[in-house]
């Protein structure tokens, strides 16, 4: 049985965080300087102790996101029209596919074992007789 040890962070660690989700807008450099790191901290030396505590911060920013992301969906609903609509779409799509809310590509449809798919050819071209034809039925005798 194995218990997990809270990481602890340092006052400057903590500061780096906060600042990098709100003034510093994502940008790592101006989030160390905000911080109070000093000029000769290498960034790396700033970044690779917290990389799981910045992964969690861009997760939950996503999950924070959600929100904007259907309003903006709603309200593009509202007013078709408006100027940027598409890019709107586009981007509360991508928010909500990546937090699990909207995708579902991803669900298996279940389709009964046997069952043959006909497809039309690639050209699009599509010229049947169905008169001559003949349907076979091709299911597993049991």
């Amino acid at each position: 049985m194995s218990k997990e040890v809270a990481k602890v962070l340092t006052p400057l660690q903590i500061a780096f965080l906060d600042y990098l989700a709100t003034e510093a807008k994502g940008d790592l450099r101006k989030a160390k300087e905000l911080a109070g790191y000093s000029d000769q901290t290498r960034l790396s030396e700033v970044v690779n102790p917290l990389k799981e505590e910045i992964l969690e911060l861009a997760k939950d920013m996503l999950n924070y996101s959600a929100v904007k992301a259907v309003v903006s969906l709603q309200s593009v609903l509202d007013t078709p029209h408006q100027l940027g609509a598409a890019n709107a779409v586009k981007a509360a799509t991508e928010v909500l596919d990546r937090i699990g809310v909207i995708k579902q590509a991803d669900q298996q449809i279940g389709i009964p074992e046997g069952t043959i798919f006909i497809l039309p050819p690639k050209d699009g071209k599509v010229s049947m007789n169905f008169e001559s034809n003949k349907i076979v039925d091709v299911t597993p005798n049991e």
